[in-house]
């Protein structure tokens, strides 16, 4: 059985402070990634793996399309 790995989004508010984060169990990073990919904020959030920064993702919601 795989393990899930703890993941965090951390969401930004106008002023570019941090305002909260939504915590992910996910089973890979690529996973994690799509999550935060297709996730909606109005002034961008960013995905960590613990000490590890993944990517900033920026406001607004995307569409996800799975071919």
């Amino acid at each position: 059985m795989d393990a899930m790995t703890d993941y965090a989004l951390y969401v930004f508010g106008a002023d570019g402070d941090f305002e909260g984060l939504v915590e992910l169990d996910c089973l890979s990073d690529g996973e994690a990634m799509r999550i935060a990919f297709g996730a909606e904020s109005p002034f961008g959030h960013e995905l960590w793996r613990g000490d590890s920064f993944l990517g900033w993702f920026g406001a607004g919601a995307r569409s996800l399309s799975e071919d």
